[in-house]
């Protein structure tokens, strides 16, 4: 070999053992796999939870997820991990993780407020040796709905509201979300006897009280009068953007009814805290229109509504175009009578669409995420 070759190649042999050449440092080492650290771990949320896993090496990770604590060996892991042979194990598989990447797996059909025990070995691909030590995790699912209150200072007594959080929310809180604000009309207003009165109606708290889920942060303030308190509501959005994991640009309200009239209210005194507004058969003060030409909105009313004018929606939406707006600005007018045709703007399969069979179909939660201040 000439001198100058067999010196470059001697100078180059470090980087290319660094690079992974030659005899270097194995990204999949033999023996046990190690977790990284953190790792494994359980994100619960009411009726789902995700198991992640990073290993220094790839590696095969055997879980079983029981709703009784098990007192398996490794071997029983991964044995189980294959194939149960015990009613208490909810879940079970494996998890293929490579060398310091984070693998997820997700566990459906979970009950709410329940104790689960998850319990993890791992194996090496290249060699088959897995770990003697079993690594266990106990969590407890979250409800998909909750109630809380916040005190009032407007009315001088403490306000019950409801929460929804999606799965991702409750999973993951250190991340920032949406969140809507939902206000009840009068058909919701709290008595005595019903403290929590805004699952009914076709409002969204019900459409998401039957099981389905939306997009965001989902907090409907419980009202205890016809008519909505401005103050009422912004300490509402107050507590409730300093209480959960909220991103302040992406701050939604709506309301349907005296609700849809209380949005209206609330969004022309404060629109400097609102990216969007979806007032439902509503009506409020076009003299204060041009305030709400930075937020976005989207109003509905039926055509016919014998309690609530559809006047109101339309000459707000004029009104507000008059300024002329800087974000999107428009209506719907559903060409029936009735005065709920909420029910159909927060749930878009709800059998009142029969009632309107040439317009099409939407996502109003869809459009409200594409919003943001």
């Amino acid at each position: 070999m000439k001198p100058i070759i067999k010196y470059l190649i001697l100078s180059l042999a470090p980087l290319l053992l660094a690079c992974g050449g030659g005899d270097g440092e194995d990204i999949n080492p033999k023996g046990a796999p190690e977790w990284v650290a953190g790792s494994p771990s359980v994100a619960s949320g009411a009726v789902s939870a995700d198991l992640n896993a990073t290993t220094q090496g790839a590696a095969k990770v055997y879980y079983v997820v029981s709703t009784k604590p098990l007192n398996y060996s490794a071997d029983q892991i991964i044995k189980y991990g294959i194939k149960p042979n015990n009613s208490n194990i909810k879940a079970h598989g494996v998890i293929e993780t490579s060398a310091g990447k984070e693998a997820k797996k997700t566990i459906s059909a979970l009950a709410q407020r329940s104790r689960y025990y998850a319990y993890f070995t791992a194996q090496n691909v290249k060699d088959t040796i897995y770990q003697k030590t079993v690594t266990s995790e106990e969590f407890v699912t979250a409800s998909r709905l909750d109630t809380a209150e916040y005190n009032s200072a407007a009315e001088n007594r403490k306000v019950k509201y409801v929460v929804y959080r999606p799965e991702e929310v409750l999973k993951y809180p250190d991340k920032k979300y949406p969140i809507c604000y939902a206000l009840g009309g009068n058909g919701e207003v709290a008595t005595a006897q019903k403290p929590i009165n805004m699952i009914r109606n076709g409002s969204i708290l019900e459409y998401i009280y039957k099981g389905n889920n939306v997009p965001m942060i989902v907090i409907g303030i419980q009202h205890d009068r016809q008519n909505w308190n401005v103050q009422l509501i912004d300490e509402g959005i107050t507590h409730g953007n300093k209480t959960y994991p909220v991103d302040d640009s992406r701050v939604y309200l709506t309301g349907m009814s005296g609700g849809g009239i209380g949005v209206w209210n609330y969004a022309v005194a404060h629109p400097e805290r609102l990216a969007a507004i979806v007032p439902i058969s509503g009506s409020g003060n076009t003299g204060k229109a041009c305030t709400l030409k930075g937020v976005a909105v989207w109003a509905f009313h039926n055509q016919t509504d014998n309690i609530v004018g559809s006047g109101g929606s339309v000459n707000m939406i004029n009104a507000i175009k008059a300024c002329p707006p800087q974000k999107e600005t428009k209506i719907l007018l559903f060409p029936d009578t009735g005065h709920d045709c909420w029910r159909r703007v927060y749930d878009k399969n709800h059998a009142n669409w029969s009632k309107s069979p040439g317009v099409a179909k939407f996502d109003i939660y869809d459009w409200l995420l594409s919003k943001k201040r």
